[in-house]
């Protein structure tokens, strides 16, 4: 059943709640929720099934957006897709697919190796999926973060290093490979003290302020798309939903950001971002 406008924000507001929850006890907060009246038998419903796509530990792609029927649907497919047959092994001009490292709703990424007889070094390339290869703005956006990353050049930035379209005609982008563990996992297992930390953040933010420089807002910062690499030095990845606030100098920039799709890590967000308001770089 589809949720009114007020039973929609109360869903969302008990889900971001009963999501930072440890997940055994997830459940058990929902049901607390119906027990007191705050939670009807629809909200209970769409709640419980956002939970079980928390569950399967893509938790990151859960966004305020999910209120909505028709985004809720094509969250699902996106993850239908992600049991769509893997490209490892493909090769294609210089590039050599060798094993999948990660995978979002729109695309995948590949360790992959270029062997061209004059350079041998190990990449990153990131393909779109088959669907979102067939949506025009899937594929605009894709473009888009090619551009942006061809723009960007900072030490603490991964490197964008070719793009071009992969075998079936799909866009793809090469990348710096970085031998990294994300932000938080390397923090902890490292026992980073205060001013090691604290010097992480400078140079993240150093990197950030990199991208506003070139007038572009990363929109997804996040613990996940931060490696720090053998140097302990970090990385910023992923301007899959950045947005181009020069966008004249993009070619392929979407006229206007598509608010109603509200692209977003939902406990990264900026309150702009969840709220459905103009994004500027105060956002970041």
């Amino acid at each position: 059943m589809t949720l009114s406008d007020d039973q929609a924000k109360r869903a969302r507001a008990a889900f971001d709640v009963l999501i930072e929850l440890p997940r055994a006890a997830r459940f058990p907060g929902l049901m607390d929720q119906v027990a007191a009246g705050n939670v009807d038998a629809v909200m209970e419903e769409r709640i419980a099934a956002w939970l079980r796509a928390a569950d399967t530990g893509r938790s990151e792609e859960m966004s305020s957006a999910m209120v909505n029927d028709e985004v809720l649907r094509a969250w699902y497919r996106q993850q239908s897709e992600h049991s769509a047959p893997s490209a490892q092994g493909q090769s294609h001009g210089a590039y050599t697919l060798l094993k999948l490292i990660g995978q979002g709703g729109m695309g995948r990424v590949y360790l992959a190796e270029r062997n061209d007889g004059v350079i041998n070094q190990k990449l990153a390339i990131k393909i779109l999926q088959s669907d979102a290869a067939q949506n025009a703005d899937f594929v605009r956006r894709f473009r888009t973060e090619r551009e942006i990353l061809a723009e960007l050049k900072h030490p603490f930035i991964a490197r964008m290093v070719d793009g071009g379209q992969w075998i079936g005609g799909a866009p793809f982008l090469a990348m710096e490979y970085i031998e990294g563990e994300e932000l938080l996992h390397w923090c902890k297992r490292t026992d980073a003290n205060i001013e090691r930390r604290v010097q992480l953040m400078i140079d993240i933010c150093s990197a950030v302020q990199a991208a506003h420089s070139a007038l572009i807002v990363h929109r997804d910062l996040k613990p996940a798309n931060i490696l720090v690499d053998s140097d302990g030095k970090p990385k910023l990845l992923d301007f899959g939903i950045a947005k181009a606030l020069g966008e004249p100098n993009f070619r392929n920039t979407l006229a206007v950001t598509q608010e109603q799709s509200r692209l977003m890590t939902l406990r990264y967000a900026s309150p702009e971002q969840a709220d459905g308001a103009p994004v500027t770089a105060a956002s970041d």
